[in-house]
């Protein structure tokens, strides 16, 4: 079955996409975020998951940190084919496949898992957005909240996408909805 709505969004829409991981703001929105007033916000460098680069880097943190960078890149390229412009783009540069540690630990800092990082900052400086790309960055829940509460204040959006938490499994989208619904209630609007 194949429901659809009319919901009447207007393309003057200030939109706010967050997206989990790199691809995932194409996968639930891309249509949205074509055709209203954006910005795609991605949480994680997306540096975890297969070992996809072993023939190229032999050495596995290497591995993860390239495909971190690849990924990033991805997630800040891709929406420009859309019209987007430079500045509606973002990485946020938190590492793939912690989110729940991060909520689960906090306000404890949760290293790279995988990458071989010598600066934790390392996928965030790849933004376009310059104040993003050297704005401090600390790997615990309080930084990430903090993250997403400044994007809701520069973005001012009336619409938001993420990811549902009861209804998508995956424990990174939980979590960044979490972090989501945490940032909203303190930003207070």
């Amino acid at each position: 079955t194949l429901a659809t709505f009319d919901n009447q969004i207007s393309q003057n829409s200030r939109t706010l996409v967050i997206a989990p991981h790199p691809d995932d703001a194409e996968i639930a929105a891309y249509g949205l975020y074509l055709t209203t007033q954006a910005d795609v916000v991605t949480i994680t460098a997306g540096d975890a998951g297969g070992s996809n680069f072993a023939a190229v880097w032999p050495d596995s943190g290497e591995q993860y940190r390239a495909k971190g960078r690849i990924r990033t890149l991805d997630s800040l390229t891709v929406p420009l084919l859309a019209g987007l412009r430079a500045g509606q783009i973002r990485n946020l540069g938190y590492y793939d496949a912690t989110l729940r540690q991060l909520y689960q630990q906090r306000p404890a800092i949760v290293p790279a898992p995988l990458a071989d990082l010598e600066d934790p900052a390392y996928f965030r400086q790849f933004n376009f957005d310059a104040e993003l790309s050297v704005r401090p960055f600390t790997s615990n829940w309080p930084a990430l909240v903090n993250d997403l509460e400044t994007e809701l204040e520069k973005v001012q959006a009336e619409i938001i996408v993420a990811p549902h938490p009861i209804l998508d499994r995956h424990g990174d989208h939980q979590y960044a909805a979490i972090a989501l619904f945490e940032a909203l209630q303190n930003w207070g609007r």
